[in-house]
């Protein structure tokens, strides 16, 4: 309830400053420059300490952008979970950054529209291509505008440049599984409790329930063949509030955060549907079977729970679908290979594990849209210093950009060949993995800086020794059962926001209740408990959420229709 209070405020300090000046603030921020002639820019983001504190590559190639623009970056940073309320607190406080990086569902974020703190780009895109061609990534020009509150106030900054249509999707966040287990599962003869038979996960056929008996055959049937029952089947991370759930949610078509049509054509939300609640029976069924790690909603981190997968304790995670996960898990399966029975090749010890058939013989996986993030420019900076950023972020988005924040410096960390194709020029690594222009020890700050526009990370010609391995745990996800929540451009006003705010709470909380140690000696009692923490949710969320459900249909209206 605390922060709820405090965003309230923040919230009400922007509506005052708002007011002070009939819609605007009431300073004027004037340029400043370096002593010799530089325009500082101002510039916050999370996690930028590389950049802020640059080591020498780094700073090689922050010198050259600074100099080819002539600006000088004056650097705020934090944490990626204490950048909302440092960003909140600059702006509430009347010290807005020249140009910040953002998340759209910032409980202010309407009330920074409203108070016309944030720069609208629609009359400048005409003369900068490369950011007006990167607006069209995230969807339709409608409803991108009206997601973020009726205009371009803030750039939804990409993943992909080449990007082949508007609001196209990627696998985000999907499931990689020990096929070596698998393997050493099948080659025992190990019988699910079900009755049914042990089914090959790449298997087409393959649907949540012989999930289910693949989660108890990592659990009970030794994959690891070390004769413990000392492995679970499933990890998977606390942070974030249930955003790691959805592999398992989307095989009952639901989503936190999704909503569904009823008979009367109303929007409802899916996090109280009678179909989440079956989702979340089942994932509390294999977490009381001991098939889930049993701190995934105490201790367990990303970075945690790919640990249990890399050490051998969990048989199957979920993580980003990146190639930091390729990448991270390649000398695993190497250290893994002819140690568990099956196991022959690379591809014996990790895969990625296809779209699973959900319960209604549907396959389908919630995607990514390209984008992450949100770069706002202060509305209250001067024309020029406005123009100078839009230059240089449509610059970045060019090849010649792209190139040196991707690349590096020509002669120095790559080299062009006759053909005109690029190689590196970095020394390889301790596993003979070619470095990358972002690692810490090279020009590890040089990745926020081409944030500002674009997130995508070519690996350079980083010589995998095993590509089709990597390949295949990239993609694993077929584009054809990539979705997105149909409300996801649907926005409502800040006077919903706090609403908003507390209902996801709510949400993560009553779920990994659900899906925890809950009160009950016996199987029945279980579940009554359970049934009660769920009635109670319920009855709070359209209790608390009955106007914010109305406002997301008022909208929903608005922007396609009846």
């Amino acid at each position: 309830m605390k922060k709820f209070i405090i965003v309230l405020l923040l919230a009400l300090s922007l509506s005052a400053l708002s007011a002070c000046g009939g819609g605007e603030l009431d300073f004027y921020k004037e340029d400043e420059f370096t002593s010799d002639g530089r325009l500082i820019i101002n510039l916050f983001g999370h996690d930028m300490d590389d950049l802020q504190s640059p080591i020498e590559e780094t700073k090689l190639i922050l010198d050259m952008v600074e100099e080819k623009f002539q600006v000088k970056f004056k650097i705020t940073t934090t944490t990626y979970t204490s950048s909302p309320t440092l960003l909140n607190q600059l702006i509430g406080g009347g010290d807005v950054p020249d140009v910040f990086i953002h998340f759209r569902k910032e409980p202010t974020y309407t009330a920074w529209v409203e108070a016309e703190i944030l720069m609208n780009y629609s009359p400048y895109l005409k003369d900068y291509p490369n950011l007006e061609h990167a607006f069209k990534a995230l969807g339709t020009e409608r409803e991108v505008k009206m997601f973020l509150n009726g205009d371009y106030y803030s750039y939804p900054i990409i993943i992909h440049r080449d990007f082949e249509e508007p609001g196209e999707l990627y696998a985000e966040v999907g499931m990689f599984y020990r096929r070596d287990w698998y393997q050493a599962l099948e080659l025992k003869g190990f019988k699910p409790s079900s009755g049914r038979e042990l089914v090959d996960p790449e298997d087409p056929s393959f649907n949540y329930l012989n999930f289910y008996d693949l989660l108890e055959g990592f659990t009970y049937g030794d994959p690891d063949g070390n004769g413990i029952d000392d492995t679970y089947g499933y990890t998977l991370p606390k942070d974030e509030g249930v955003y790691w759930w959805y592999p398992i949610l989307n095989m009952f078509e639901v989503t936190p955060s999704g909503w569904y049509q009823n008979d009367e054509g109303k929007w409802l939300p899916e996090a109280t549907s009678a179909e989440m609640y079956e989702a979340l029976m089942f994932m509390a069924e294999m977490y009381d079977k001991g098939f889930i790690d049993p701190n995934y909603s105490t201790s367990t981190t990303v970075e945690g729970a790919k640990n249990n997968f890399v050490n051998g304790k969990a048989g199957m995670v979920v993580y980003n679908t990146t190639a930091t996960m390729g990448s991270g898990v390649v000398d695993m399966m190497k250290g893994y290979v002819g140690k568990v029975a099956g196991s022959k090749t690379m591809s014996d010890v990790v895969r990625g594990m296809p779209v699973v058939t959900g319960k209604n013989d549907k396959k389908m996986i919630l995607g990514g849209q390209n984008n992450f993030g949100y770069l706002a420019i202060n509305n209250d900076v001067t024309e020029n210093k406005k123009k100078k950023i839009l230059s240089i972020i449509d610059w970045m988005l060019s090849d010649e950009g792209d190139r040196l924040l991707t690349w590096g410096i020509e002669n120095r960390h790559y080299k062009v060949l006759e053909n005109g194709d690029l190689k590196s020029l970095l020394a390889l690594d301790n596993n003979g993995h070619q470095k990358v222009l972002y690692d810490n020890l090279i020009a590890p700050g040089i990745y926020r800086l081409k944030g500002l526009a674009s997130w995508e990370t070519i690996f350079t010609n980083d010589p995998r020794p095993y590509p089709e391995v990597v390949d295949q745990l990239m993609s694993a996800w077929k584009k054809e059962y990539l979705f997105i929540d149909e409300l996801a451009f649907v926005s409502t006003g800040p006077e919903y926001s706090i609403v908003q705010a507390e209902l996801d709470d709510k949400i993560a909380i009553t779920f990994k209740s659900i899906v925890g140690n809950v009160a009950g000696s016996t199987p029945k009692a279980k579940q009554d408990t359970r049934d009660s923490i769920w009635n109670d949710f319920v009855r709070y969320y359209e209790m608390k959420g009955s106007k914010y459900i109305n406002e997301i249909n008022q909208r929903a209206k608005e922007l396609y229709g009846e």
